[in-house]
Parts: C-alpha cells; sequence; structure tokens
C-alpha cells in the first residue's frame, strides 16, 4: 500500500458481508474488479458479493439503486475500488560492456561476449569485438505503474471508515493487476480489524 487513512472516530466492529462496487471504463472492467475482490475476501473468511450480480446495468448506478440492493443483500459495508492513474517511465539500459579477450596468440576462453561468432583469429578477433562494443547502442524500457484507490464505506450510516492506495507495476495481465491489488488492500483491512 501506497498510503492508507483510516477514520478514528469509527470505533464499531468490523464488517461481515461487504457489497463490493467497481469502477472501470467498462462494465467487463468493473465485473474484473468486483469478481476479484469479492474472491480475495472471501477466501480470507469474509462474506461478499460483486454489485454488477444485483445491479447488472452497465450505466451509472444511482443511490438508491445501491441502498436497495445492499438492503436487499443484507451488506453491512461497502467496498468502491477504481483506477486513478497509469503512469509510463522509460529507462535506458545501456548496451552490455564487453571485456576485452585475451590477444592475439593468448590463451583462449570460452567465448560468452554478445558478439558474433568470428571465423578468424588474432587481429580480427580482436576487431570484431571492439566494433561490436562500439555500435551497440543500448534501448529503453518501460515500466508501467497502475495505482487504484479503495475505499471503505458503513452501509448504516453511509460514513467513510477507510480508504487506501495501491500501486502494482508491470503486470502480467488485468488479472493480475487487479489480483495484486485486491490482496494488499484485504491485507490492510484484516490489520486493522474491519474484516474477520
Amino acid at each position: 500500500m501506497v498510503s492508507t487513512w483510516r477514520n478514528p472516530a469509527f470505533t464499531d466492529v468490523g464488517f461481515e458481508n461487504l457489497f463490493v462496487i467497481g469502477v472501470g471504463d467498462t462494465n467487463e472492467t468493473r465485473r474484473l474488479y468486483e469478481d476479484t475482490f469479492a474472491r480475495v475476501l472471501v477466501s480470507e473468511g469474509s462474506q461478499a458479493q460483486g454489485s454488477w450480480k444485483l445491479l447488472p446495468q452497465s450505466s451509472e448506478l444511482t443511490d438508491a439503486e445501491i441502498r436497495g440492493a445492499m438492503q436487499s443483500g443484507g451488506f453491512d459495508g461497502v467496498l468502491i475500488t477504481t483506477l486513478l492513474s497509469v503512469d509510463e517511465k522509460q529507462e535506458f539500459v545501456p548496451p552490455q560492456e564487453q571485456q576485452p579477450g585475451p590477444p592475439a596468440g593468448g590463451s583462449s576462453r570460452p567465448n560468452t561476449l554478445n558478439v558474433r561468432s568470428s571465423p578468424g583469429v588474432g587481429y580480427y578477433r580482436s576487431y570484431n569485438r571492439s566494433y561490436m562494443t562500439t555500435h551497440e547502442t543500448g534501448y529503453y524500457k518501460t515500466h508501467t505503474t497502475y495505482r487504484f484507490r479503495t475505499e471503505l464505506y458503513s452501509g448504516a450510516t453511509g460514513t467513510a471508515v477507510w480508504w487506501g492506495d495501491s500501486e502494482t507495476v508491470n503486470p502480467k495481465n488485468r488479472s493480475d493487476k487487479i489480483g495484486s491489488v485486491a490482496e494488499a488492500v484485504v491485507r490492510e483491512l484484516k490489520g486493522e480489524k474491519l474484516i474477520p
């Protein structure tokens, strides 16, 4: 977790049944967020359900719809998660430094350098290694950081109880991206004794 906050005025016991709302750019993303958080919560001993199972519409949910779904499902807390930002940074990877080999006529050793295999010996081997080192250009690697905000509210009062910002860097795919975030959030909520 990058940063967290807990409402110091909230002294009630933790939440038993969470209504999970994911805010994404598509309905598919919303379901992925909600299903992943619900799965991680249940695996850790809590009760949770994604909002899409009760409110499947792709349009913006109204306060009345959310309250109605929470009441019908017996939820005592609302967990909302959304993607805040995506940052990309480039890192320059310099060319691999080539270590000089034995001089012409010197003792031989395995050629582990990233250079072309040369059929020549002596002066050409030295020239080939020097040429490749001089002309290798290096490359750029892109690191992508996803930052999420997750908020926990009391179902009874609507009061904000907790929020946390989390990051994941270079995830393999969308499931990996939200999965690592959900696990970090659930660990934090358990540590704060806000869920069983």
